[in-house]
């Protein structure tokens, strides 16, 4: 999958930089992800842009736009513990600062292919891997999951990714200077990214989304954090989860003030611990030298206390294998990882957790009327100000509430298992109470681009085992971006006989918003009208730019729905009415 590139368009092509890049993701294996065997994507290129505030198009002179040879089909779920998959080598671009970056992704189906489908009919495009599923049926979908129910029974559903127009957003500035080599790697974090959803006609009664969104970093600059659990405490695949911890992930944290200026701690990059062995690896990390602090490393999984393990430093260089691949020039020595201790971590097993129960959905407390988003459930450890993740749950981005799920992570009972990190030594562990109780955590709502956390106050939902239930407080809304209606006209010819559907919003950070079409499908004509967040001519908004397709489906069949794009919505200088929307 190396392939040396020519990009088009940005500009004279005088002494163009040389760029690599890799993708990473995690957390990957079926017991970290709750039931979730594999997450396919297709890739066809890349597009950057040189403009901050811009719709993505392949016919801008502002974007250069890299096309591969033939589309790369990536198993999101194999990369984990610093798994690195290379899909751009020696790629010529125009020297310049770049605002923008999307990776490109091909539509997961169309109108023509999407009704003539079958299990066995793949709706996919050329790909250079030949992959299946595992009934062994080609992939039926470009983009695609495979997810289980009561550990056995398999199910697969098409993933609703970016569609080409949007592309997996990195929003970063990026420079590349005249003559360099810079080798990069894009990183998905699944726990954050992948957003599932109730499908209630299809075989398993899920869909599931993807959040259009990646992490960026220069692997020259990059580094790795590696630990080891006790895997006698672990339970294994295959084995009993009783009286064992399960599902355990470890997530790297940093600092994040919102526009509100309110500040957290979240998972920056997160893997699946190896129940067999106890290892991990979190790689790629920015390094020391860029993020100018240490990282907080958070392990949490099914029936065990919380472990949280403080200021742990990263080296640039540093990689799984003290080495890695990228540039021209081959093989890049590197340093060895940040090691966190010099034995095995020490788990406390512990009997069962709990499973918080929203009873308000993101619908009836977003500014803007809108269902999609997510719960943080947030603990702060002794020593700190502020809250930790310890879990993240993605909300069903057209009801607001928690969609059922193959397996509901659980949250600990316990304390929390702390200690600072000490070169070359074994951390001293003590159980600590965060300030939210033994066992209580914070719970933070959250929406798209626009809507920032509520501060942790006396007033912020605590949930513990005793008090699961909880009424989600309202995010708040950036105070320099207005709501503002759109007015949306529907012309419906139902020639499909659709009886169902949404017509879906979705900006550079994922769903905002839709709207149900259960009452429009059944009218020639009719008007709807939609809040949304908003720009002006003085303050541009690149959150407010629209990339609206439709979900049709028939309520009667088990077929999946048919997705079709609709043109960009650009809100970003201000609100425009009406919209027309002709439904097939």
């Amino acid at each position: 999958m190396a392939v040396l590139l020519q990009a088009c368009g940005g500009g004279a092509n005088t002494n163009p930089a040389t760029v690599s890049l890799s993708l990473s993701a995690g957390p990957s294996s079926q017991a970290a992800m709750s039931g979730y065997r594999h997450v396919w994507i297709t890739i066809t290129g890349m597009a950057y842009s040189l403009v901050g505030i811009e719709a993505y198009s392949p016919t801008d002179p502002n974007w250069t736009v890299v096309s591969l040879p033939s589309a790369i089909t990536v198993d999101l779920a194999n990369l984990n513990q610093g798994t690195l998959l290379n899909i751009l080598n020696n790629m010529q671009i125009n020297a310049g600062n770049y605002l923008q970056m999307r990776l490109l992704l091909a539509p997961t189906n169309t109108a023509a292919t999407q009704e003539q489908s079958t299990a066995t009919t793949p709706l996919r495009e050329t790909s250079t891997i030949s992959t299946y599923d595992s009934n062994g049926l080609a992939l039926q979908w470009n983009n695609q999951v495979e997810y289980t129910r009561n550990g056995s029974v398999v199910y697969e559903a098409p993933l609703e990714a970016p569609l080409p127009q949007i592309g997996l957003f990195v929003g970063l500035m990026q420079s590349f200077g005249n003559g360099g080599v810079y080798p990069e790697d894009l990183d998905i974090n699944l726990d954050h990214a992948l957003v599932p959803f109730n499908q209630p006609n299809v075989p398993g009664g899920l869909g599931f989304a993807l959040a259009p969104q990646a992490t960026l970093h220069n692997l020259q600059m990059a580094g790795d954090i590696h630990g080891t659990l006790d895997a006698s405490k672990l339970c294994q695949p295959g084995g009993s989860t009783v009286n064992c911890a399960n599902h355990v992930v470890a997530m790297a944290e940093l600092q994040r003030i919102d526009a509100n200026l309110n500040v957290s701690y979240f998972s920056v990059h997160s893997a699946a611990v190896n129940p067999v062995d106890g290892t991990f690896d979190l790689f790629p990390l920015d390094s020391n030298s860029i993020t100018g602090v240490n990282y907080e490393v958070v392990l949490r999984g099914d029936n065990m206390q919380d472990i949280v393990i403080n200021e742990v430093p990263v080296l640039a260089g540093s990689s799984p294998a003290t080495t890695y691949y990228g540039g021209t020039n081959g093989i890049i020595a590197g340093n060895l990882p940040t090691e966190l201790s010099t034995g095995v971590i020490p788990v406390t097993v512990l009997s069962g957790g709990f499973t918080p129960q929203p009873l308000k959905s993101m619908t009836t407390v977003s500014p803007w009327g809108a269902a999609a988003g997510y719960w943080a459930f947030m603990q702060t450890p002794t020593g700190y100000f502020y809250p930790f993740e310890m879990l993240w749950i993605n909300t069903d981005p057209f009801t607001g509430m928690l969609p059922n799920l193959p397996e509901t992570p659980q949250l600990s009972t316990g304390g929390m298992s702390q200690a600072y990190y000490v070169f070359n030594t074994a951390p001293a562990f003590v159980t600590t109470i965060p300030a939210q109780g033994s066992g209580a955590y914070n719970v933070l709502s959250d929406g798209p681009v626009y809507e920032t956390t509520s501060p942790v106050t006396t007033t912020t939902p605590v949930v513990s085992a005793t008090t699961p239930q909880f009424t989600p407080m309202a995010p708040l809304g950036v105070p320099t971006i207005p709501p503002a209606s759109l007015t949306l006209n529907f012309s419906v010819t139902n020639s499909g006989g659709y009886d169902r559907g949404q017509l879906v919003f979705s900006d550079l950070a994922g769903i905002v918003s839709a709207v149900d079409l259960t009452s429009v499908l059944n009218k020639s004509t009719s008007t709807a009208t939609l809040t949304l967040p908003t720009g002006s001519s003085a303050l541009q908004a690149p959150g407010s730019i629209f990339y609206p397709y439709l979900r049709l489906w028939k309520s009667t069949s088990t077929d999946v729905p048919l997705l079709l794009e609709i043109p960009v919505i650009n809100m970003s200088q201000g609100a425009i009415n009406p919209v027309s929307v002709t439904i097939p």
